[in-house]
């Protein structure tokens, strides 16, 4: 496998989703963490997400301050075929300027 690729993803307009990469790009694994100075929501989806109706969202994360930790989720091909693109993801964030850290296995 691999080394774990990582990438800093950050939502200039609350509410505007952005896509995690506009390069398809095929991985094993994929994993979504808020960044900890993060001082609300955090959500993951697909590219029709809209946190104010709950479509294409996948994931809400709590800022770490809120919950005592910093959540994470990660999605995974149980094989470790590359069968997840990257592509496909968009997070979006209560407050402006916030972000996560996207990490993924290409094999």
């Amino acid at each position: 496998m691999n080394a774990p690729l990582s990438i800093k993803v950050t939502v200039s307009a609350a509410g505007t989703p952005v896509q995690v990469t506009a390069t398809s790009t095929m991985v094993s694994r994929i994993m979504f963490e808020p960044l900890i100075a993060n001082s609300g929501k955090s959500y993951v989806g697909n590219s029709a997400l809209s946190v104010s109706t709950g479509a294409g969202l996948t994931k809400t994360f709590l800022p770490a301050a809120a919950s005592g930790v910093n959540d994470r989720w990660e999605f995974a091909d149980a094989n470790q075929g590359r069968t997840i693109d990257v592509s496909q993801f968009y997070i979006d964030v209560q407050t402006s300027g916030q972000g996560m850290i996207v990490s993924y296995a290409i094999g």
